[in-house]
């Protein structure tokens, strides 16, 4: 027995019975019982878009099953939407119809390629207008005349848009003429028709424009296909740094910015480093020279579980980076060192280096270089004072690398545990003013330069928290070296001088690796900033120490006095921040600016000037109890001009549990 079922094509449907070779009438497909199953490909009398211009048939062949047909076009002056062909939406114009006005000459024409006519942009007649076309215009030919000899095919149009007819460029025939074009080619693929492999995306089209379709040369694919297209890049945002943190994370993000330096100077040696500091990285500190090929064979010498031996020979190599005697790196001195006169210093390392990386380790001997209190009445001493000029001598000094392609690997400032001592002429110095209580506030200094940078940092006073006497010698300020720095056994890592090896070449390999040769970044989680600033929506102090870089230039401007201190008039634009504490809280805060800026520090108890509780000029220490706090970083201006705005650095921390003088007052100035 047979079952015959039957359906009419639809012939309103713009002519799509011929295109299937049927009649409008009822076409009866017989299907008998026993016919294998089969899987149909679509419901039948139905329709697909293949692309803009193409349409699809769902036809039943003659085993019964349902497939799409070969696509198809659409009628002439229509386009493929909704799975339907529908006439082109009704754009003003006729092609090759002509317009000239005040703005210029246009025509039209399908300019999209998809068989509708739409206006083409305006193209600028300096002679202005002679009726529908420029001023001054001569026609080589006739609109849509071909032409083919032995250069081509070409037509004439008006390609440039300024309302003259002109040849356009040769297309080559890929065989010869057939009168004036070229003779048919076959075509490789289906117009339109996209593919992704290994190997990139491509589609189908007429790239050379002799009519015939071929596919396009291959578009890589970074992050894969996605069915027949590229995969979608994923978007990386910048990472903060977190203070608990030993290594930041080298994030997608980081490697871009890493490979965007280094691609300022693609001359120099991927496989060279330079080194910027004070006693902890000189040449007899032991500072990396345990890596060379010049260090001398000794008991304990120990990698295992660090695999960089990689890293370790490529940096051996063409340049022996590890063993440098750099005149960057000198003895009882400040981050002053490498920029003054002009980055002479630093300018005569690199040159006799040419690196790609550098490490670069200033702040002991910059805390208290200007007597070891907190301040000095004329504001011209003191710690403070000392970290607003370390801060503008760090950001000066990476700002040079990274604009001579050198990628700077930043580490933090070290313990110091020295005891109550004479310094020099001065009284002795108090407990509660020895450099030691002042390490984290300059080790947020560098911390938040690195972050800003999305640089690799090292937080090296972290990595010697928990070691004893913070890894340190007999001074409380050079680190201890246990067989020249490279043994890194459990007894090894006791010296302050292995512990920071074992960091530094980790993060010296982690930035090799990713920028030099692709490796994969490391790290896939991120920390995100919250936040922006402004007093809708201050950015979040998540957890303590923290620190954040940014500006004030062109910042809200709503707080112009504080009731803390009325007659200091803080007109320029402000940065709000807001930190919650769960219990009682000691906390230091502070914030420094860049050469030529000016701004304040306020703590708030709510977002409003009116409920100041202390400001300062560059910090603020106070007792907090458990609560929702605000700091407004706010520029010093008595003229309401943008003068004085500009980049600072805000960082707040715990106070040390051993400094009682530390928050036992709200203003520190």
């Amino acid at each position: 027995m047979q079952t015959k079922s039957s359906f009419r094509l639809l012939c309103t449907f713009i002519g799509l019975c011929s295109v299937l070779s049927t009649s409008c009438d009822e076409t009866v497909v017989s299907i008998e019982d026993d016919t294998p199953a089969c899987k149909n490909a679509c419901k039948s009398e139905s329709f697909r878009c293949y692309d803009e211009r193409q349409i699809e048939i769902c036809i039943v062949k003659s085993n019964g099953c349902t497939s799409w047909s070969d696509p198809q076009l659409c009628p002439s002056s229509s386009v493929c939407i909704d799975n339907t062909c529908q006439s082109c939406p009704d754009t003003s114009c006729e092609p090759n119809q002509r317009s000239c006005d005040a703005k210029g000459a246009r025509v039209c024409g399908d300019f999209d390629g998809n068989g509708c006519f739409e206006w083409s942009q305006y193209t600028p007649c300096p002679s202005g207008c002679n009726g529908d076309v420029c001023n001054g215009c001569t026609n080589q030919c006739e609109p849509n005349q071909r032409s083919c000899d032995a250069k081509g095919a070409r037509v004439c149009g008006d390609f440039d848009g300024n309302g003259c007819f002109e040849w356009s460029n040769y297309t080559p025939c890929p065989s010869s003429c057939d009168g004036d074009v070229c003779r048919e080619c076959q075509n490789a693929c289906t117009n339109g028709k996209k593919s992704c492999d290994a190997k990139g995306a491509r589609v189908c089209g007429d790239f050379d424009g002799n009519g015939c379709f071929e596919w396009s040369n291959y578009t890589p694919c970074p992050s894969g296909c996605d069915g027949d297209v590229c995969k979608a890049a994923p978007s990386y945002e910048p990472t903060r740094y977190p203070g608990n943190a030993i290594l930041s994370p080298i994030t997608p993000y980081v490697v871009d910015k890493m490979k965007a330096i280094r691609n300022k100077n693609k001359s120099r040696n991927d496989n060279s480093f330079m080194k910027l500091g004070d006693s902890h990285m000189y040449e007899g500190s032991s500072f990396m020279y345990c890596f060379s090929n010049k260090s001398p064979k000794h008991t304990g010498y120990d990698l295992a579980g660090i695999p960089v031996t990689d890293a370790v020979s490529a940096f051996q190599s063409s340049f022996d980076a590890f063993a440098r005697v750099s005149v960057t790196t000198v003895l009882g001195k400040t981050a002053n060192l490498p920029i003054a006169n002009g980055n002479s210093l630093l300018n005569q390392e690199i040159s006799a280096t040419n690196p790609r990386f550098a490490f670069y380790g200033f702040g002991t001997n910059d805390m208290g270089w200007f007597d070891y209190r907190k301040f000095k009445t004329n504001n011209q001493g003191g710690y403070f004072y000392a970290m607003q000029l370390y801060y503008r001598n760090v950001l000066a000094a990476i700002d040079a690398l990274i604009a001579a392609g050198i990628i700077p690997i930043v580490i933090g400032t070290g313990w110091r545990n020295e005891k109550a001592k004479y310094y020099g002429t001065q009284t002795q110095v108090a407990d509660k003013d020895l450099p030691k209580h002042f390490v984290t506030s300059f080790n947020a200094v560098s911390r938040g330069i690195a972050e800003f940078y999305q640089i690799p940092y090292y937080n090296l006073q972290l990595s010697h928290d928990k070691i004893e006497n913070f890894g340190l010698s007999t001074d409380g300020i050079h680190h201890k070296t246990i067989h020249n720095g490279c043994d890194f056994t459990t007894n090894g890592l006791t010296a302050g001088a292995n512990r920071r090896n074992r960091y530094a070449i980790e993060q010296l390999q982690n930035a090799w690796r990713t920028t030099v040769k692709s490796s994969p970044a490391p790290a896939t989680q991120t920390h995100p900033f919250q936040g922006n600033g402004s007093h809708a929506n201050p950015y979040i102090i998540p957890d303590l120490p923290y620190t954040h870089m940014a500006s004030t230039a062109n910042a809200e401007t709503k707080f112009d006095t504080y009731s803390c201190n009325t007659s200091v008039k803080e007109f320029g634009p402000e940065k709000l921040y807001k930190l919650t504490v769960s219990k009682q809280t000691r906390i230091r805060a502070f914030a420094m600016s860049a050469s030529g800026v000016d701004v304040d520090i306020h703590l708030l108890s709510a977002p409003n000037a009116n409920a100041c509780l202390a400001r300062g000029d560059k910090w603020i220490e106070a007792k907090l109890s458990a609560g929702t706090y605000y700091f407004a970083i706010d520029t010093y201006n008595e003229n309401r001009t943008n003068s004085n705005a500009g980049t600072y650095l805000f960082g707040i921390h715990t106070c040390d549990p051993d400094d009682a003088d530390c928050g036992s007052r709200n203003i520190g100035e």
